[in-house]
């Protein structure tokens, strides 16, 4: 089985460049993408460690384009 890290990757990081400046949470992602939350907080986690993503913690948090 291949794995769809890289095409999640890519549709997320399509999503939140699409929705500009705004943030977005992880679970809007995930409800987008039509994948599991817990694996797109897996994947965000890496994308933001890659500084291509930028993320805000607490209540309103959520990701924006590094």
């Amino acid at each position: 089985m291949k794995s769809t890290k890289f095409v999640t990757a890519c549709y997320i990081l399509s999503f939140v460049s699409y929705h500009g400046p705004k943030i977005i949470s992880t679970a809007t992602i995930a409800r987008w993408v039509n994948v599991n939350a817990s694996r797109v907080r897996q994947i965000v986690a890496r994308l933001v460690r890659a500084g291509l993503l930028t993320s805000t913690l607490g209540g309103e948090g959520g990701v924006v384009i590094g």
